[in-house]
This record gives structure tokens, sequence and C-alpha cells, in this order.
């Protein structure tokens, strides 16, 4: 599948800087977090906003899910208007934050179920590289 739609729930420190990079590479960006004011700088640069983080993976070839711990990764893939509510089959939903092994078994066995393909992909060296 080639990806043409890229979705990032959390948008802060790290999410903003990386899904600027994909709107400057031509990507449609969706974009969702709990601190509204940075969806909406990134919508100003052309990101679709979203109401939740089903509504991204809805929208999304590719879901990342860039949020501080396990309890958020849990809870914007497996809560209510979660990712795994909406996702495509056949999407990708990548796990961009540290979290422990077993929250990305959790979430790619109930992802299994959806025929979504769940990576885990810790982002490690920080903001500055993230920009």
């Amino acid at each position: 599948m080639a990806i043409q739609s890229v979705g990032v729930i959390g948008v802060g420190v790290m999410g903003g800087p990386i899904a600027g990079h994909l709107l400057k590479g031509g990507y449609r960006v969706t974009a969702y977090d709990v601190k509204r004011e940075l969806v909406e700088d990134l919508s100003k640069r052309g990101a679709q906003p979203a109401r939740s983080p089903g509504a991204v993976a809805a929208e999304s070839d590719l879901t990342l899910v860039i949020v501080v711990d396990d309890a958020q990764v849990k809870e914007v893939c497996l809560g209510p208007e979660g990712v795994l509510e909406a996702a495509r089959p056949d999407s990708v939903l990548a796990i961009c934050s540290t979290v422990q092994p077993a929250t990305c078994r959790e979430v790619a066995g109930a992802a299994r179920v959806k025929r979504v393909h769940v990576l885990d992909t810790p982002m490690i060296r920080g903001a500055a590289a993230a920009a």
C-alpha cells in the first residue's frame, strides 16, 4: 500500500514538528491533540483537524501515536472513539511513544482482529531531532 494520508495523534513537542515535515513532504495530514490550539496551528499550515483519535484513523493510511505514556496509548488506541474503533483494514498504526512491550502487544492483539497492522516505533532522540 502506498501511504498518502498520515494521521498524527499528539502534536506537541515531538508530533507537531513531525506533522509539519509530513505536510511539507506533500502528505495529507489529519491531526488530533487534547490541546486544541496545537491542532489549530497545524490546520493553518494545511492539516485537517480531527475531533477524536478514531476520526484521525478513519482518514489515514498510517496513524502515528505520539503521546506521553502507556495509559495514553491505551486510551487513544483502545478507548471510546479510539483508533481501533475507526481504523480501516490494512491501515498501519505506529506507536511512536516509548511504552512497555506489553502495551504494544495488547494494542496489536486488538488491532489484529480489525486487520490493522501495528508497529512499535519509539522515538528516542527528542524534540531537537523531531524538529
